[in-house]
């Protein structure tokens, strides 16, 4: 019998082309604002500064959404939900910092988004500007806690976490 070509395999003609296709981090962020990827919710207005600001990615973000409806927050915690994290879109970040006293910076893996923010940060405090203190593995609360890898999945660890900051926001506040 005469020997055919073999067949390309369609998955790897798809695999080489997306790996050629050379978009630059410019190019992501401006598809990422296209798509609305990056979700605000409650950014204070220019001149106002909020107590707390939160800044969640990943399966922490959706905890921290089920934290703050489960507490009534929802609408008066600042909160960035990025939805690309490299190449990060900085300008939401950036109003955040600029309009919050402390910005939290809840991730399931602390560590990896919280260099960009404290990065933009400096360079806002550089110009002069005032800057919001920017926490993410040891909170600001009183007694000091700590946010381990893993906390974040999981809405009731990150509320005992935030229950000091949040009573900021709403005295009396308590969590059953």
């Amino acid at each position: 019998p005469p020997l055919r070509p073999r067949p390309r395999r369609r998955g790897a003609a798809l695999r080489r082309r997306r790996v050629g296709r050379g978009l630059v981090d410019t190019e992501v962020v401006q598809i990422t604002r296209r798509l609305g990827l990056d979700q605000t919710v409650a950014m204070p207005s220019p001149g106002e500064r909020e107590v707390l600001g939160i800044v969640a990615t990943g399966i922490t973000s959706m905890s921290v959404r089920h934290l703050l409806e489960e507490l009534r927050l929802t609408g008066r915690v600042p909160t960035v939900f990025p939805g690309v994290v490299h190449p990060i879109d900085p300008a939401s970040i950036e109003r955040l910092l600029r309009r919050c006293r402390l910005v939290l910076v809840l991730e399931n893996r602390p560590g990896l988004l919280a260099p960009l923010v404290l990065e933009m940060a400096e360079r806002i405090r550089a110009t002069g500007e005032t800057v919001a203190e920017v926490a993410w593995r040891d909170l600001p609360t009183s007694p000091p806690s700590r946010f381990e890898p893993g906390d974040g999945a999981q809405p009731s660890v990150i509320a005992r976490r935030l229950l000091p900051l949040l009573q900021e926001i709403r005295p009396g506040l308590t969590i059953d």
